[in-house]
């Protein structure tokens, strides 16, 4: 169990790149959205995935409504997540265009309640946060959903998405937090492989 102290200094985490992220304005979000979005359609991970498991992008997150519908358009599987609060558990639900959606009691897009569960092996996960480190460790939102999910489904590829100003040296973790595969800005990309998931950095 996490000590109190260790709570606070998550949550004024939160707070601070929350902060940050919400305080770009709409056109350099989508401005740096693209350049994300740019660097993601070129990679390999995303050009050979056949099912993709993406987050619908909520407030001043990295908009990822241009990669839902070029997944689409490209005919790869398409998951979306949803919660179920009282399980605390994500769901991969597979869509087939906005006709699959519902909004939530959050205002958040999700699929909609009477769509099955997808089950299968899931090519590349992305992933949204507050923030990212370079040892491929994320801060989310507190409901540690994304940590239980990779640790209990077949997820080949983990890539997080985001903007450069919420990357940090090190983040506080503990040992249920899971590592991503790769991390994904405006400015670069950051590799983490291997047991160890040693950094590699390559851009611009």
């Amino acid at each position: 169990m996490m000590s109190n102290s260790a709570i606070n200094n998550k949550i004024q985490l939160r707070r601070h790149f929350a902060a940050l992220r919400d305080a770009l304005r709409p056109e350099e979000r989508r401005e740096k959205s693209e350049r994300i979005r740019v660097r993601l359609f070129e990679s390999p991970w995303y050009r050979e995935a056949s099912s993709l498991f993406t987050f619908m992008s909520f407030r001043s997150e990295v908009e990822t409504g241009p990669v839902i519908a070029d997944a689409l358009r490209q005919g790869k599987r398409v998951m979306l997540p949803r919660i179920d609060r009282e399980k605390r558990e994500m769901q991969a639900v597979e869509i087939s265009g906005p006709a699959s959606l519902t909004k939530n009691a959050m205002g958040i897009w999700e699929p909609a309640r009477e769509l099955p569960p997808f089950e299968g092996s899931i090519d590349l996960l992305l992933a949204p946060g507050l923030a990212f480190d370079l040892r491929g460790y994320r801060l989310g939102y507190g409901g540690g959903y994304y940590d239980r999910f990779l640790a209990t489904r077949q997820v080949k590829k983990s890539v997080g998405l985001a903007f450069e100003i919420q990357i940090g040296p090190e983040l506080p973790h503990e040992p249920f937090d899971m590592r991503l595969d790769q991390l994904i800005s405006e400015k670069r990309i950051l590799s983490f492989t291997g047991k160890e998931k040693k950094n590699t950095e390559y851009g611009p």
